[in-house]
């Protein structure tokens, strides 16, 4: 079963069999991303308790879309009299400027119903960064500011390492966050950014959605009587919920599993799975099963998929090519430390924190993927700096995004960053840095126009 299945199924155990649960005191965190079958689990499992405490921010909804979360839930609880509620301080980790700039920016972005809040610190401590707009002509001069501000911060980096290591420290000291994984946006550069991040990488650090999605192929044709590796086969083949749920309800009134379905939805995907163990069983180099793999399965990056089967293969010279193939996928997620500079996306930063924080894409194309709240949670990352770099030619980028009109001058500081000079050159204000981001763009296409004329 699914996690969706597994929710309902024990909401239904606890209704059926009260008796079942025998604790009285619960904690429920992340509430603003809880959909109705959660809530009615919650309310199945803590009836009856002596205390409940439900912590949430309905400014981080990030879900809403994806599995229907609900920032109602949370409001609705907060406005409730018979609860006693309570405002922590918010945002308290962030520095002044960065907290301001958060707070301006969601007062003018967020939902009209969302619950008021008090955002800390209210004055500035000494020596507080203001939020850092970034202009760049190319990505490769953003890539290069980022290797200079890794390079100026080595010696507190390599501690930060250290400290994670012997289990000192639980966060980055850097997190670098993208409004997609594949960065496509960036082009080759790309890879660049990657191989930087890289050399921080620790052992456990997590893999990529690629290697989990090549990993589910693989189990699927070793075990492919297990239901649940076979339905995220299935996902990863886009066939639609709806036929998933019928191709369920035929194995379960059937008394088999889904594999012995003689259904082309099925057939496919295990075909699909024993393309990938193949390939991946005949001990090949790992760039070179990529290429193969690419042509068959969704490979977002292929740079980094390959470099991950180096580190940690997948197949039958791997010692693999076992229904263990599951338990690795599930340790691999379990034990993943975080390293001293992380590479993620913008929704995958939730619930982390850094000392600083650098956003790339932040551009008229790549930002508008990314929802208000989003953008909020990657900003509220930061306790002591943020950066936000606006490449052009990104993806076809001509401007930053719209989300700068959303942020106060007072707690910003604007600057360009060139791959032959990547520390920060000082720019006046706004209109000066949208001015130079206009004659860049305008060179550019007069550069086009040249090249096409010729």
């Amino acid at each position: 079963m699914g996690f969706a299945d597994l929710i309902l199924r024990a909401t239904d155990a606890k209704n059926e069999s009260p008796q079942i649960d025998e604790h009285d005191h619960f904690i429920v965190d992340e509430y603003q991303d809880f959909n109705q079958a959660e809530e009615d689990l919650i309310d199945a499992v803590t009836r009856g308790s002596r205390g409940v405490l439900i912590v949430g921010d309905d400014d981080q909804v990030l879900y809403d879309k994806l599995k229907a979360g609900k920032a109602e839930l949370v409001r609705n609880l907060y406005a409730d009299k018979s609860i006693a509620n309570a405002m922590l301080p918010f945002c308290s980790r962030c520095s002044f400027h960065i907290v301001s700039a958060a707070e301006h920016f969601i007062t003018r972005r967020g939902d009209r119903e969302r619950i008021a809040k008090v955002f800390l610190p209210l004055q500035p401590a000494k020596g507080a960064s203001p939020v850092q707009i970034i202009a760049s002509a190319t990505s490769a001069g953003a890539v290069a500011y980022i290797e200079s501000f890794i390079k100026t911060y080595s010696k507190e980096i390599d501690d930060r390492k250290a400290k994670l290591e012997r289990g000192e420290e639980g966060d980055a000291f850097l997190l670098i966050l993208s409004p997609s994984r594949a960065m496509k946006f960036f082009g080759d550069d790309a890879e660049w950014l990657r191989s930087i991040v890289a050399r921080f990488r620790s052992p456990d650090t997590h893999y990529s959605e690629d290697y989990f999605r090549i990993l589910n192929y693989y189990t699927a044709a070793v075990s492919p009587a297990d239901n649940f590796v076979l339905r995220k086969v299935l996902h990863h083949q886009e066939v639609d919920q709806v036929e998933v749920g019928k191709l369920v309800q035929m194995g379960i009134e059937e008394s088999i599993p889904l594999s012995e379905l003689n259904e082309s939805p099925i057939a496919e995907a295990l075909q699909k799975a024993e393309d990938v163990r193949s390939i991946l069983d005949a001990g090949m180099a790992a760039d070179e099963a990529v290429e193969k793999l690419k042509a068959i399965v969704r490979v977002d990056d292929p740079g980094s998929l390959a470099s991950e089967l180096r580190e940690r293969p997948i197949g039958v010279a791997a010692g693999s090519g076992t229904s263990s193939e599951e338990d690795a996928e599930l340790d691999a997620r379990d034990t993943g430390r975080t390293s001293a500079v992380e590479l993620l996306t913008i929704v995958g930063a939730k619930g982390l924190s850094a000392d600083h924080v650098i956003v790339v894409g932040f551009d008229d194309v790549n930002m508008g993927y990314v929802t208000p709240s989003a953008f909020y949670v990657a900003m509220t990352r930061a306790r002591i700096s943020l950066h936000l770099i606006c490449s052009l030619a990104s993806g076809g980028s001509r401007a930053p995004s719209a989300f700068l009109a959303d942020l106060p001058d007072e707690h910003l500081r604007y600057t360009k960053a060139k791959k032959t000079e990547p520390r920060l050159t000082p720019l006046a204000d706004r209109k000066d840095f949208l001015g130079y981001l206009a004659r860049t763009e305008a060179a550019r296409r007069s550069d086009r126009r040249t090249f096409q004329a010729r």
